[in-house]
């Protein structure tokens, strides 16, 4: 046991060096954070090899900065790459897990997520519109753009019918058996379902594909992605990603736009009008305005950074039981961060858990065992002590996952002000800093079982060595065991960091002529946190789009 705790002693002086993903890139989001992007893509390109793991995020990266920057073309050089990578990558994902099996995912290559994958061709539809603002570059610009949004819904529909839509949860959620599984799953101290956070389609994107269509005058496919989004929104992505009522509205809205442009939907549009829309949508509705349309789409920060939470793993030969206890690390704020990711993973609170805690030690050791997690090993007991687990364990295994620290937006409300009059609110229309940290959510499990199993496998394999050298008999045998494991452990920390956290959107009818329009969003605690100014020029019959990426600029001195 003293062994035990010296490796932890050791680990904890050794985790002082770790670096995640988000320290590797540091230098080039402080760049990006600033605005300054070209020094973001030099430092991104030095620090992101194009034949190492990293190689999707360095393409992702790069695809979008360079879209900021302007230079559309060598955006959607790497955003295309990219989607090659990616690709290659989802079909030969069993071979890359077993190659990273004995070492750490950090060194295998980076896949991305789900929803990642679907914002490779979102931002290829941005950097089109961006283009398709150049006359001369019009009529090519809308139709890669179309290429694009037909991209994304071939993704999110197989994205759909992989993993169910929201009926599908609804009906699931009605079913008598699942809600008694819940139930018990509670009781039991076991994780119940997570399947409300799984990413199922994504109605922002499919927003964006009606406005695509829209652009290129296809105002039937137009209304179907529009009501897509609409339905999406109302059925259960609003609240899932914590976005109000306002959008589900303005998709509703943009449905009944489309009917009335495409003509031959007359009780369909009486119905929406009746039933999703509010008396002020109905009166715009029937407007006529002698000009266009500016739809302002703003992307706002920077998604969360995943970081890599310790724990120590080993066995209880008492009760046959392996024992998982969370080694906190960092400032006071990250422990509590740690604590409260674990204790909602991870650790036992059941009934029965906190009944048997309580008579143990009371209080104190209810509050103990809530950074523990005890796993029985009785039904496999001969098997873990055959297997060489057991004696692996006795020294204790470094176990690492991901985790994301809580998410605290610098950023409040955004407004919208057009040749100075009235401010408008910009409508919440998307939340990536939650559909980041929802995939964790969902990956939780998936992530622990592979680090367990990895770790273990580790230890197994040096103690292992040590015999076949005839070392077993020194006392330091186990402990070397046990370091090896704990040196070589590292948690997927991989994410891509310059997505914004949240996009807002507003369209404004405008009458022809030139516009100043002012978009400012407010920082938390007071002040603001960007403002942007441009000018926009309005035909008549013209939707015109606006895109902003606000970011909170140089540091204060």
């Amino acid at each position: 046991m003293k062994a035990h705790w010296f490796g932890i002693f050791l680990l904890s002086l050794f985790l002082g060096g770790c670096a995640t993903y988000g320290r590797h890139v540091h230098d080039g989001l402080d760049a990006f954070a600033a605005k300054d992007y070209d020094s973001a893509l030099e430092s991104m390109d030095k620090t992101l090899g194009d034949d190492s793991d990293d190689r999707l995020l360095r393409h992702m990266e790069l695809g979008l900065i360079n879209h900021l920057a302007g230079h559309y073309e060598r955006s959607a050089q790497d955003l295309a790459k990219a989607d090659e990578i990616a690709e290659d990558l989802y079909t030969h994902r069993l071979k890359d897990v077993l190659a990273t099996m004995l070492v750490n995912p950090r060194n295998g290559p980076y896949r991305g997520t789900d929803f990642e994958r679907a914002y490779i061709p979102y931002y290829e539809i941005m950097n089109a519109l961006a283009q398709s603002a150049r006359p001369e570059q019009w009529s090519d610009a809308l139709t890669a753009a179309r290429v694009a949004s037909r991209k994304s819904d071939i993704l999110l529909t197989a994205q759909r019918n992989k993993v169910g839509d929201y009926q599908d949860l609804k009906d699931e959620k009605r079913r008598l058996f699942s809600q008694l599984m819940d139930i018990f799953s509670v009781v039991l101290g076991t994780p119940p379902s997570r399947a409300q956070y799984v990413f199922r389609d994504d109605a922002y994107i499919r927003y964006v594909t009606g406005l695509v269509y829209e652009l290129n005058g296809e105002y039937d496919n137009a209304r179907i992605a529009y009501e897509q989004a609409a339905h999406l929104y109302e059925d259960g992505y609003a609240k899932q990603y914590g976005l109000n009522g306002d959008i589900v509205r303005e998709a509703w809205f943009e449905t009944a736009r489309m009917m009335k442009k495409a003509g031959g939907y007359d009780g369909e549009l009486a119905h929406v009008v009746k039933t999703k829309l509010s008396a002020e949508q109905g009166e715009a509705l029937k407007a006529t305005a002698n000009g266009g349309q500016l739809l302002i789409i703003q992307h706002i920060g920077m998604v969360p950074r995943r970081r890599e939470m310790n724990l120590i793993g080993s066995v209880d030969e008492r009760k046959r039981e392996l024992v998982l206890r969370l080694l906190p690390m960092g400032t006071i704020e990250e422990r509590r961060d740690q604590a409260a990711w674990f204790y909602q993973m991870y650790a036992d609170k059941g009934l029965l858990e906190f009944l048997e805690n309580y008579a143990e030690g009371g209080l104190l050791k209810v509050f103990w065992n809530t950074r523990e997690k005890e796993v029985p090993l009785q039904p496999v007991w001969h098997l873990a002590q055959n297997s060489g687990l057991v004696a692996a364990l006795r020294q204790g295994i470094r176990v690492t996952v991901p985790y994301y620290p809580s998410f605290r937006p610098a950023y409040q409300s955004s407004v919208v002000r057009v040749d100075g009059g009235t401010p408008l609110d910009m409508i919440d229309a998307e939340s990536l800093s939650r559909l980041a940290i929802q995939s964790q959510i969902v990956s939780a499990c998936t992530d622990m079982n592979e680090a367990l199993s990895r770790e273990a496998l580790k230890s197994v394999l040096t103690l292992n060595a040590l015999k076949g050298n005839k070392q077993e008999a020194s006392p330091l045998a186990g402990l070397a065991a046990s370091l090896v494991s704990m040196v070589t452990s590292a948690a997927e920390t991989r994410n891509w960091l310059t997505l914004p956290s949240d996009i807002r959107i507003r369209r404004i009818p405008l009458t022809n002529g030139t516009h100043e329009v002012t978009i400012e969003t407010n920082r938390t605690g007071g002040g603001s946190y960007d403002l942007t100014r441009k000018q926009v020029t309005i035909e008549s019959g013209e939707t015109q789009v606006l895109e902003v990426r606000s970011l909170p600029g140089l540091p204060r001195k």
